[in-house]
């Protein structure tokens, strides 16, 4: 799919032909280390940074070990290493010896609630951190910061509507998804009375304790609080715009992933050209406010 710095290229030619030139740096899966890396080393030569982030530090990072995670990816020699040591038969003898039997990552099912609560601390704190880190380096280069809250799939994952009785059925016979059983239930309730706003409430509290790589809620309210604490940033609250749009009918499979496939938090095309927009408006504001 065409991705949203692709589709401001054209609203903003639209509106000021000529005048802006736009250069995607974003790649897929990565996190906010790489954000923070690649933000210290853009901020000098732009005018505005445009950052959407938080999705890929939870579905890198959220585990049993956070910390030794994010450790590992800021020292990248260490996949060179496994690679080389990939290749040795002992290695791969241990390395099967240790897996045997075992299971996914933990952040796409319930993970005991004690341990998921303390991984998540650790990766919402390193977020926290790259985020300062962004916002310091856009302040010493005079660069304006944009930051726009993430969306994800609220109202249909990790189950599509079609499966929402069954599937709470099962649920209910496993202790370590109890807590996402109690807000999605709620959730669906609420959501056939009509109480549509307080349905999303519960959905996004079911989020926040399964996330499936989903950014939880504290992910954007530090960016609305970074936003509102730097005069050279600039807040998008995208996550707001969408509840607008989407909480009567549903923040699914309607707005993530494409016609033959749901997806948790990959928009889908009309979720990115409303991302488009959206920034393309502040954008605009911005060259209002000080040309």
């Amino acid at each position: 799919m065409q991705p949203f710095p692709e589709r401001m290229r054209r609203l903003l030619d639209e509106a000021q032909p000529g005048r802006y030139r736009i250069f995607n740096f974003g790649l897929y899966c990565k996190d906010s280390i790489f954000v923070a890396a690649c933000a210290e080393r853009l901020a000098p030569a732009a005018d505005v940074l445009v950052v959407y982030m938080g999705h890929n530090d939870v579905a890198n990072f959220m585990g049993a070990q956070p910390r030794m995670t994010m450790w590992i990816e800021r020292n990248r020699w260490l996949l060179d290493l496994e690679r080389w040591l990939a290749g040795t038969r002992t290695y791969s003898l241990l390395y099967a010896l240790r897996t045997e039997g075992g299971v996914p990552a933990a952040a796409w099912r319930p993970m005991p609630a004690a341990a998921f609560d303390v991984a998540k601390q650790e990766v919402v704190d390193g977020f926290r951190e790259r985020l300062q880190a962004i916002v310091a380096a856009t302040a010493r280069s005079g660069t304006r910061l944009v930051l726009v809250t993430v969306v994800s799939n609220l109202h249909e994952s990790p189950f599509e509507r079609a499966d929402w009785n069954v599937r709470l059925e099962t649920a209910a016979l496993l202790p370590d998804w109890q807590r996402w059983r109690d807000h999605f239930g709620r959730g669906v309730a609420l959501y056939r009375e009509d109480r549509f706003e307080a349905a999303l409430a519960e959905f996004r509290s079911a989020r926040d304790v399964l996330m499936q790589g989903r950014a939880p809620t504290e992910m954007n309210e530090l960016v609305r609080e970074v936003s509102t604490r730097n005069g050279h940033v600039e807040l998008v609250d995208f996550e707001r715009i969408l509840d607008g749009v989407g909480a009567r009918d549903g923040i699914g499979c309607n707005f993530f992933g494409e016609d033959d496939w749901c997806d948790q938090f990959h928009p889908n095309s009309r979720t990115h050209e409303m991302i488009a927009a959206a920034v393309v408006e502040q954008v605009l504001a911005l060259e209002t406010a000080r040309p």
